[in-house]
């Protein structure tokens, strides 16, 4: 299904794509992938880990909103709503805010 999900995307997001999967498998080994809303989406005994999405400008990530409001002090730097949180594609990805972000949802 991954390798599915990939091929749908531009060319060249899919390093991109294929590392963060990568990580977040390393991360919860046991966790499930799957796509919903037409996205990836990473969830371990059905309880959501992540969603994620990566536009032209910006990789979109969706942890819920639970999540995004015990994380709104670390997401200051970064246009958040509600549900969504968005890193632009010119800066660094902030992975531990990513894993951060999952061992929330792992542990609530």
């Amino acid at each position: 299904m991954f390798e599915q999900y990939l091929q749908s995307q531009p060319v060249e997001n899919h390093a991109f794509i294929q590392e963060l999967h990568k990580t977040i498998m390393s991360w919860v080994p046991e966790c499930e992938f799957s796509i919903s809303y037409q996205i990836p989406t990473y969830k371990k005994d059905s309880k959501l880990l992540i969603h994620f999405h990566v536009y032209k400008n910006h990789i979109g990530l969706y942890p819920g909103p639970q999540t995004i409001l015990k994380h709104h002090h670390e997401l200051s730097g970064y246009r958040s709503s509600k549900g969504a949180i968005q890193i632009p594609r010119s800066e660094p990805f902030p992975y531990e805010l990513l894993k951060k972000l999952i061992m929330t949802n792992l542990k609530d």
